[in-house]
């Protein structure tokens, strides 16, 4: 057994994921599954590290530390999705019908606001990061680098 591990921004969790995914508490020592009904594939810690997020074959999902599981509507993959600095929501950037949708999910009310995206042709994005003011979006396109200064929509 090779598990994944990801650590927590703090440093006090260790996500261990080998097909089911486990929270390791470094102070206490212990080890908790979490209950997640399909097999996850990747994970990925909010900046606050108080969530992680995870990839299944169904979509995204959000746990936090004490193991309260929710699926997130977002129909897009992990490497779709960015949180924000503040952890309290997660900006998906994804192509359907060759057209792009920009969206800001809130993850305390798990309702999504679409952002302003001028039409852009072909665009599969991956990648994602955010700059530290939340409000440049850094991704990969077709293997080529790209920005999108969120505020505004405008694409460069």
């Amino acid at each position: 057994i090779n598990p994944t591990l990801t650590w927590s921004p703090d440093g006090k969790t260790v996500a261990m994921l080998e097909k089911q995914l486990f929270l390791f508490d470094v102070f206490s020592k212990q080890l908790r599954p979490v209950e997640i009904e399909r097999e996850v594939s990747a994970v990925r810690w909010s900046p606050t590290g108080d969530r992680l997020f995870y990839q299944t074959a169904d979509g995204l999902g959000m746990t936090t530390r004490d193991g309260m599981v929710t699926t997130l509507p977002l129909g897009a993959s992990l490497s779709q999705v960015v949180p924000t600095s503040d952890g309290r929501a997660l900006i998906a950037l994804t192509s359907q019908n060759q057209k792009a949708a920009l969206i800001r999910f809130d993850l305390t009310s798990l309702g999504a606001s679409p952002l302003a995206l001028a039409s852009v042709p072909n665009l599969s994005a991956d990648n994602l990061r955010l700059g530290p003011d939340d409000t440049i979006l850094y991704f990969t396109s077709a293997g080529q680098p790209n920005v999108l200064e969120i505020d505004d929509g405008v694409y460069h």
